[in-house]
């Protein structure tokens, strides 16, 4: 029998979501997996739909676990020391799996042996209705310090591997501390080239709370950590301040050419407005003119009508006297 993989979903009131990311657990065509619910602390409907769902699905193992809403590090921590697969591979509540997913990521580990196993995203704006697919390149310490690639919890990960390593960072960015640290004792990654996590991005994420610079500072401090017990392998102090410097300058200048090209196209259209306001007053004039035109014209066909009245009248009197 193949290896039990735990996949762990963390909800916290996402309700309208739930049921999705379950499902797509249920429906993997690999066989041997144990699913953990965790439930932190929903105030939505997200624990009736739970149980409602929870009897249809077929894996190996399930477990649903509710506790007072502690956040996303440490109901993760939580997970790591309740997990009893030999891998793990987390969900979030608001994402969902292809039904291969887990089944593709475990051959690459099998086959290679390294302990984490990352894919590539199927990003999904739910705002917008727009989805992209990423293309991150294989994997490098130095690639993951200077942001060049993601890894995110829904990867596969050898639960051996991970020994007491935990989830910190409660402000930002646990997932990219949490795989730096294994990095940084020189754990094994391969990307799964072909393999997607459907991430669906909303407008009210939790990333989206904290401001560019704060992010930035935050990222900083997260190297600066780990610069005391790494320092050979750390990259440049300042290094993400100043990446994230740049494509705020890229954005902006790209905001700059949307502006401009607005501009001409309000130039435009205003005097677009001044030639059509210039053409209804030539029609208003026109009209006026035909209106003048029609006024003569049933002038002088009242002044036949009586015309033709008089000579009839004065026939009539001719005719009379005869």
């Amino acid at each position: 029998m193949k290896p039990l993989i735990s996949v762990i979903i963390t909800n916290y009131n996402y309700g309208q979501y739930i049921e999705k990311a379950i499902q797509s657990v249920s429906d993997q065509t690999y066989a041997n997996i144990e699913l953990l619910i965790y439930d932190d602390g929903s105030n939505d409907h997200s624990v009736e739909l739970i149980e409602k769902i929870l009897p249809s699905v077929t894996v190996s193992k399930v477990k649903f676990i509710q506790q007072e809403n502690q956040g996303i590090v440490k109901t993760r921590n939580r997970a790591l020391k309740e997990l009893t697969g030999d891998y793990y591979i987390f969900l979030d509540a608001d994402d969902y799996f292809d039904s291969d997913f887990v089944d593709s990521l475990y051959q690459i580990a099998a086959e290679t042996g390294v302990d984490v196993v990352y894919p590539n995203w199927h990003v999904i704006e739910l705002d917008t209705g727009k989805d992209y697919h990423t293309d991150f390149p294989e994997f490098s310490l130095e690639g993951l310090q200077r942001q060049q690639l993601h890894l995110n919890p829904e990867s596969l990960v050898k639960t051996a591997a991970v020994g007491n390593i935990a989830f910190q960072s409660e402000f930002i960015a646990e997932d990219w501390q949490f795989f730096l640290h294994l990095a940084f004792l020189g754990k094994t990654f391969k990307l799964a080239k072909t393999s997607y996590t459907n991430y669906q991005v909303k407008a009210n994420s939790r990333a989206s709370g904290n401001s560019y610079t704060e992010d930035t500072f935050a990222f900083e401090a997260i190297l600066d950590e780990f610069r005391e017990e790494f320092t050979t392998q750390v990259i440049e102090q300042g290094y993400i301040a100043q990446k994230r410097m740049a494509e705020l300058e890229v954005d902006r200048a790209a905001i700059q050419e949307r502006l401009r090209i607005s501009e001409e196209n309000l130039s435009l259209l205003s005097r677009s407005n001044t030639y059509l306001t210039e053409e209804v007053a030539q029609l208003e004039q026109q009209k006026n003119d035909l209106m003048a035109v029609i006024t003569q014209k049933e002038a002088h066909i009242q002044n036949l009508e009586q015309s033709k009245l008089g000579r009839l009248q004065r026939f009539f009197r001719r005719g009379l006297r005869k």
